[in-house]
C-alpha cells in the first residue's frame, strides 16, 4: 500500500505555474494538481470524516493570497478561498474537537506597515473569522486548548489568540527574533527557538517562559521537545 506525500516542485517554472504533485512510497508520480498562481506552502489536513487527509496549500495570485485544498487521491481542487493580500502562511489542526481540521491563515502585507490578514477557515473552506488588525503574520501553528500561535510583526515575540473568534490571549517578548518555522505545540507548552540561540518553552495558558536554554549557535529550523 502506497503512502502519498505532496510537495511543490523545486523547478521554478513549475512552482510559479502552481503545480502540486504527489508521489507514492516508491517515488513514482501519482498525480499532478494545479492552482492558478503560486503554491507557496503545503500541509495535510483532515477535511472529511472518512478517507485520507486532504492536501492544503497557500496560494498567491497577483496581489491576493488565500488557501486551496486538493483531493489526496486525485489532485482535484476541493475548494479555494482568496482571503487577503501579501505573502501567506498556514497551519492546520482540529481546534474544536469535532474530528476535522481547521485551517489558520495569515498574510504579511508589503510594505511592512501595511495591515495583514489573519483568519480561521473550517474544513469546508468557509471563513469562521477574519481579522485585519492583528500583528500575527508569520509561521503559524495550532494547538489544543483552542489557541492559535504565531510570531508577531518584527519577529521579536510570540502571541496566542482564541481559535473561536481570534480574540488576543497573550503575547510574550523573546528578546530576539524567532527563527524560521519554530513554533511547535507541545502538551506542556509551545517550544520556540530564536536567532540568538535560545530555546524557550512557553506556558500555553499565559505565555510565560516556563523553561529556557541557550545554545552556542542560532536555531532556525523546527524543534521538538520530548
Amino acid at each position: 500500500r502506497s503512502t502519498l506525500f505532496p510537495y511543490t516542485t523545486l523547478f521554478r517554472s513549475l512552482f510559479i505555474s502552481g503545480v502540486v504533485r504527489a508521489y507514492d512510497g516508491r517515488g513514482s508520480e501519482v498525480w499532478t494538481g494545479h492552482a492558478e498562481g503560486e503554491v507557496l506552502q503545503l500541509t495535510t489536513a483532515r477535511l472529511a470524516a472518512s478517507g485520507p487527509k486532504a492536501i492544503v496549500g497557500v496560494v498567491q495570485r497577483g496581489g491576493e493570497s488565500g488557501v486551496a485544498a486538493f483531493d489526496a487521491r486525485s489532485g482535484a481542487t476541493l475548494w479555494e478561498h482568496m482571503i487577503g493580500v501579501g505573502r501567506p502562511t498556514l497551519a492546520a489542526a482540529d481546534v474544536d474537537g469535532d474530528g476535522l481540521d481547521e485551517i489558520a491563515y495569515s498574510s504579511k502585507g508589503f510594505p511592512p506597515e501595511t495591515p495583514g490578514t489573519f483568519a480561521l477557515l473550517s474544513a469546508s473552506g468557509d471563513v469562521r473569522w477574519k481579522k485585519e488588525d492583528l500583528e500575527i503574520r508569520d509561521w503559524l501553528t495550532v494547538a489544543g486548548g483552542n489557541l492559535v500561535y504565531g510570531v508577531r510583526t518584527g519577529g521579536g515575540s510570540v502571541a496566542a489568540v482564541s481559535a473561536a473568534d481570534g480574540a488576543p490571549r497573550w503575547h510574550t517578548s523573546l528578546g530576539s527574533e524567532a527563527g524560521y518555522g519554530v513554533l511547535v505545540p507541545e502538551r506542556s507548552g509551545v517550544a520556540v527557538s530564536t536567532e540568538a540561540g535560545e530555546v524557550a518553552l512557553l506556558d500555553t495558558a499565559t505565555g510565560r517562559v516556563a523553561r529556557s536554554e541557550e545554545h552556542t549557535s542560532e536555531l532556525q529550523s523546527p524543534i521538538h521537545i520530548s
